[in-house]
């Protein structure tokens, strides 16, 4: 993608599929200060961060889209930009709920520099309960939106900074006939 382009595209949701869609970045858009750039607030898609993705939003998704009709071995999935793993530092607590649903959850925590914290795979993680649910594809966007701050916002990098506020990005999909 090009750096400038106002949008992220997923190969996983090609046009020839008749799928369209797109997660808008912060380029265009005319909101000012703070939010400056294109700031939405707004998911045509699922959200889900860490306690969502535990608390099992992607099967909840699923199950959904198969009451309307899909069929799990069809349904393709891209997740969109979002914080990485390098950037997201947990506490020594963090792992343990991850743990307890499966020991193998582990591989999505590495050691932080941080003595006894962690770095926490969040696209891994639920690119890993999608593809266990029986999608036929998965794609993750290879973009931070804590590192990427001229095109990404992002409640993280906002906490950190110490700043009470933040812009929302924009997901769109539309199933084509």
């Amino acid at each position: 993608m090009d750096e400038a382009e106002p949008v992220v595209r997923s190969g996983a949701l090609g046009a020839d599929l008749g799928i369209r869609h797109a997660f808008f970045t912060r380029r265009g858009g005319v909101s000012e200060g703070l939010f400056g750039s294109l700031n939405c607030a707004a998911e045509g898609a699922a959200h889900g961060g860490w306690r969502g993705a535990l608390g099992g939003v992607v099967e909840a998704t699923l199950a959904r889209m198969a009451e309307l009709g899909a069929t799990r071995r069809r349904i393709r999935a891209a997740i969109g930009p979002c914080i990485a793993q390098r950037s997201y530092e947990v506490g020594p607590e963090f792992p343990q709920p991850f743990v307890a649903e499966d020991p193998g959850n582990i591989r999505f925590f590495a050691p932080a520099p941080s003595l006894g914290r962690f770095l926490f795979d969040l696209g891994g993680y639920i690119a890993h309960r999608l593809a266990r649910a029986g999608i036929a594809a998965v794609e993750v966007a290879p973009h931070d939106t804590v590192a990427e701050g001229e095109r990404f916002f992002s409640y993280r990098r906002a906490r950190l900074r110490g700043e009470r506020s933040y812009g929302r990005g924009l997901s769109a999909i539309v199933l084509e006939e």
